[in-house]
């Protein structure tokens, strides 16, 4: 899985291939300033591979995540995973006008490859009552701690610190052999997996969980989440996309799906993708959908029932702009202002669709396919884009992890296990080899004559003494 792209408020976060960019909205003049990768490669994978230039050359960015930071700068704090399992934060002041290139101020080796994070803020502990009169006096109160926190290809998450170097501590861990998305609320961490769930938990107390959202029939290939400013009520609303076609939108404060759509609701079933990247607006009320493979890009509403149909709370969701992008979108993100950022293949790389108020007044039902999205374009990321193409920056053909066959691995009917009708090689599935048992029943029975014999020699000696 690769986590490409990140807005938060209007700024940008962007990978393409082994580089990332940082843009604001904010400014029309503002400029992308790279961040650059660790100045050494000191993870112990990478010291392994100096013998292949070509596995250290390859490095590509494997996740991406931001959050703003309250100070007088108003700043960001950025952090990007590498394929060398290299995990890297940058503070970027938002007014910063006088380079085009930032160093990391901070480096974790992480003990696996990273697939996916987010920020989450730990609440201080409560204080004792000679603590307490002591913070009254001074008047001054501890503050949260700001933590980065990391989803692996083992199923496991773990918090970074986002002060000390390779200072972490492990959350929780799924069964599952992957996390495909992680989200941190005030007091809840979510984290879907490529076992066809996501994991409600508590926060920062991991050892709680509160609940899963159960309902997709495949693995999960992504998740967004919103806590604030929701149009719809007081849900804690998330949205997820599957392998199996459908995506769902849920309360995951109740554990509660709320709305399900997929891509037969279109009619064009012979043509479905696999959904790959979901985005949910700031407002909850839109969910931006890309699929891999596919240059559409599809535009849900999120609505509420009918008045006289509120008793079980259910949402709708209803398919309202259906837009084809001039590239393949490998990732979508949407601004604090509703603006949708996404990322795609070469030469693209990357564009901003702005919503046209006028369509979108009312239900945005007037028409039976209203203009929501309009290409527009800003002064920042047009210089991006022609720093990539000069550069002839490659972006990956998927942000799902494939086989050698272009098979998604998060796929399990992929691997042909418990399938009987399988034509695979037998030294594909090595589970099925009914040779497997014959060569170790002789093992076994070599090593129970090792032990007879073994004993014998003891008894002898035993004996002879």
């Amino acid at each position: 899985m690769k986590q490409l792209l990140h807005c938060c408020n209007q700024a940008v976060l962007v990978a393409l291939n082994d580089r990332s960019f940082f843009v604001n909205l904010d400014s029309d003049s503002s400029q992308p300033i790279e961040l650059l990768p660790p100045p050494s490669l000191e993870s112990p994978d990478a010291k392994k591979n100096t013998k292949s230039p070509s596995l250290v050359e390859e490095n590509p960015i494997q996740a991406v995540a931001m959050i703003e930071i309250n100070d007088p700068e108003k700043s960001f704090l950025c952090a990007v995973s590498r394929a060398d399992k290299t995990l890297a934060l940058y503070h970027v002041a938002s007014s910063e006008t006088s380079t085009n290139a930032l160093s990391p101020t901070l480096v974790h080796n992480t003990n696996k490859r990273v697939a996916c994070m987010s920020f989450g803020h730990v609440p201080p502990a409560p204080p004792s009552p000679q603590e307490k009169q002591e913070q009254q006096n001074s008047r001054e109160e501890q503050k949260s701690m700001l933590v980065i926190l990391a989803g692996d290809l083992v199923g496991d998450a773990w918090a970074f610190s986002t002060e000390k170097a390779n200072q972490s501590r492990l959350l929780l861990g799924h069964t599952a052999s992957m996390l495909t998305s992680i989200f941190a609320s005030e007091n809840r961490v979510l984290t879907a997996d490529r076992d066809e769930k996501i994991r409600v938990t508590s926060f920062p107390d991991s050892t709680i969980i509160e609940g899963f959202l159960l309902g997709h029939e495949a693995y999960v290939s992504a998740m967004d989440a919103n806590q604030n400013n929701n149009a719809l009520g007081e849900e804690t609303i998330c949205v997820s996309c599957s392998g199996d076609g459908t995506i769902r939108a849920w309360d995951y404060g109740q554990a509660k799906l709320l709305a399900t759509w997929s891509q037969e609701n279109t009619g064009q079933k012979e043509n479905e993708k696999i959904p790959a990247r979901v985005a949910l607006s700031p407002d909850a009320s839109l969910v931006a959908v890309v699929y891999d493979q596919c240059k559409t890009l599809h535009l849900l509403q999120l609505q509420q029932p009918p008045s006289d149909n509120t008793k079980d709370g259910n949402k709708s969701l209803k398919l309202v702009q259906s837009l084809e992008c001039p590239e393949q979108p490998l990732a979508v993100s949407f601004t604090k202002s509703g603006s949708l950022v996404v990322a795609m293949k070469d030469p693209s790389y990357i564009q901003l669709y702005s919503i046209n108020s006028s369509s979108t007044s009312g239900t945005g039902t007037k028409d039976d396919n209203p203009l929501l999205l309009e290409a527009t374009d800003h002064a920042g990321l047009a210089a991006l884009r022609k720093m990539a193409v000069d550069a002839s920056l490659q972006m990956p053909d998927s942000v799902l992890e494939k086989d050698k066959k272009g098979l998604p691995t998060l796929d399990k009917k992929a691997e042909g296990r418990g399938n009987i009708t399988s034509k695979r090689p037998i030294e594909e599935m090595p589970w099925n080899n009914a040779a497997r048992k014959e060569v170790a029943k002789a093992r076994n029975k070599r090593h129970a004559k090792r032990r007879k014999q073994a004993a014998t020699c003891n008894n002898t000696d035993d004996v002879a003494s």
